[in-house]
């Protein structure tokens, strides 16, 4: 057994094994990249949104609120039941995954909105009850209600993380190409 290990065939398994591990180091940064790229973008979706929200109940324009609250949970829960209709109508069991895969990831999507609300409504609450300033131009430990809504913030954030890994597996779902590839050819089109 000692007769075949060699000094060649031991820089071999060490420059093999250094190259994997490369790649593996590689992947990992852009997987942590990525979901870092995410977060940030889904707070400061998060706290532009919930802000809007929060100045329109404190001005007393609740009326157009329903559109801008409710049509996120509409549209989720309507691709959900479209993905899990979708899935029951394909044979090919690879297509069938991704659908089930992306109508579960769009229902949590929509019940972790709904958390969302509920949150929100509860922290305005409080909010209004102990007379605190819906201010968010002093730092996140100064002030109360910035501590008080990063609950709401948080689910929110969650949801905009849920809807763009749907998103994503969506993506690569249409006929075979990556989301770059076909939104090339939308442009095109246009």
């Amino acid at each position: 057994m000692l007769k075949h290990l060699t000094i060649q065939s031991i820089k071999d398994f060490i420059n093999a094994s250094a190259s994997r591990s490369r790649i593996l180091a590689n992947n990992i940064t852009k997987i942590l990249g990525f979901i870092l790229a995410l977060l940030v973008f889904s707070y400061l979706f998060a706290e532009l949104g919930l802000t809007y929200i929060l100045n329109q109940v404190s001005s007393g324009h609740i009326f157009n609120l329903g559109v801008a609250i409710f049509s996120p949970l509409a549209i989720t829960i309507t691709f959900s039941g479209l993905m899990y209709n979708r899935a029951r109508g394909i044979n090919s069991k690879v297509q069938r995954f991704r659908s089930l895969y992306i109508g579960e990831r769009l229902f949590e999507a929509s019940k972790v909105y709904t958390l969302c609300l509920l949150s929100g409504f509860i922290c305005y609450l409080i909010i209004s009850k102990f007379q605190l300033q819906l201010e968010f131009s002093e730092s996140i430990g100064e002030s109360k209600t910035a501590l008080i809504m990063l609950i709401p913030m948080s689910f929110f954030a969650s949801f905009c993380l849920e809807v763009l890994f749907s998103i994503k597996a969506l993506g690569f779902q249409v006929g075979g190409r990556s989301p770059k590839t076909v939104a090339i050819k939308v442009r095109r089109l246009l």
